[in-house]
């Protein structure tokens, strides 16, 4: 996905690895964006990438 365009810290929420935002008590407690919309445009990337390869 990086090669994509797509942000590392993106990346991280899509595989949700938890240190990227819940890591620490202010991620938890101030940063409730859920990064949805990011999260949809990063995998919606990755299908158009892959789309072809697949096919």
């Amino acid at each position: 996905m990086a090669s994509l365009g797509v942000s590392p810290f993106i990346v991280s929420l899509v595989l949700n690895h938890v240190s990227v935002r819940r890591g620490t008590v202010t991620g938890r407690v101030y940063d409730q964006y859920t990064y949805d919309n990011e999260k949809r445009e990063a995998l919606t990337k990755w299908n158009n990438h892959l789309e072809p390869i697949l096919a």
